[in-house]
């Protein structure tokens, strides 16, 4: 841990948040009381970012209840391990001065604008992320893209910017040697299972379905080898736990990715928990619904930085300041 970096956990318990605030210097432990009030304005501040209904009142009502104004200065770095709520809200979206309006997007300044931030679902994974060293993976950027899905048994819409990004990203990484891309029939459950264990950074541009059921029979739509190429196919979260991985980041460009069951102690369930129990190191995920051809200009400016040499995290943080001033400045279309 440096001295720039900052650690927020949030543990959610009878009606009370708890919240450690850990520095290289400092540990402040305090207790925030969720009253009907608190827990409604959390609610209405996450179901608005998810819907398009973006209120900056209500996200700064987060700002205040969670006291973030007190960060130390000198902070640059700030890991956040959220609880239930927490989960649907991105800190990083949440406005650092009342905002002029609910709407006035363009003339807010955000948290994101001040600090890079990195999200993990427990304090164990964030010590085991810190742990872990990348193995001698042979490739170097995998990409999966499907734009069509007339041939799937799911009345899925199509995404026609899907097989544009994967094409774009692989131009964009001109400092990576061995760059492979997977689209339409090729993006099969085969090579993506084998790609999954041998590359370093693995990105994925389909349809993802999470399941309200059973979060681990999540799916990840991509096409099968039977039937050449033809038949469509869904991976499940459950097939992903038996994998060892090693990947530095895995990036699930569809939508809601990085959603699922909330379960107490332990946090979501879902494709997001199986990629990250099987040992991928980062993860970049959909919270929501995102419109195809924003996320995928949005991948390629991310990856764009990273083929700059920044770091994941500040690579995703110029990503997202990009697009508050060149695109829309609504969170809901960043902060995903």
């Amino acid at each position: 841990m440096n001295t720039e970096e900052l650690i927020l956990h949030y543990t959610e318990l009878n009606n009370k948040l708890y919240v450690s605030s850990i520095s290289k210097q400092n540990l402040d432990l305090y207790i925030i009381d969720i009253t009907n009030d608190i827990d409604l304005a959390l609610k209405e501040a996450a179901n608005g970012l998810a819907a398009g209904k973006t209120s900056l009142s209500s996200l700064f009502k987060v700002y205040n209840l969670l006291r973030l104004k007190n960060i130390p200065e000198g902070i640059t770095q700030i890991t956040v391990i959220p609880d239930n709520e927490l989960y649907r809200i991105p800190l990083d979206v949440l406005p650092t001065e009342k905002p002029n309006s609910a709407h006035s997007f363009g003339s807010t300044n955000y948290m994101i604008e001040d600090y890079s931030f990195k999200y993990f679902t427990s304090l164990k994974d964030y010590l085991e992320n810190n742990r872990n060293a990348q193995g001698n993976l042979e490739t170097d950027f995998s990409a999966f893209a499907i734009s069509y899905f007339d041939d799937f048994p799911e009345t899925l819409p199509s995404l026609p910017f899907a097989t544009q990004e994967a094409r774009e990203i692989q131009r964009v990484l001109t400092s990576f040697e061995d760059k492979k891309v997977f689209t339409g029939n090729g993006a099969t459950e085969q090579a993506f299972q084998t790609q999954l264990n041998t590359s370093k950074i693995l990105h994925v541009a389909t349809h993802s379905e999470v399941s309200s059921r059973d979060p681990l029979f999540s799916t990840i739509y991509l096409k099968s080898a039977e039937s050449k190429g033809t038949e469509g196919n869904a991976l499940y979260a459950y097939e992903l736990f038996d994998n060892q991985l090693e990947n530095d980041l895995i990036m699930l460009n569809s939508c809601s990715s990085g959603t699922g069951s909330y379960l107490q102690g332990t946090g979501i369930m879902g494709i997001s928990r199986a990629l990250r129990y099987a040992g991928a190191k980062s993860l970049a995920l959909n919270l929501w619904e995102v419109n195809d051809k924003i996320a995928a200009d949005f991948a390629t400016n991310f990856y764009a930085h990273i083929n700059q040499g920044y770091s994941k995290s500040d690579a995703m943080r110029l990503a997202k300041i990009n697009h508050i001033k060149t695109g829309s400045a609504d969170p809901h279309y960043w902060g995903a």
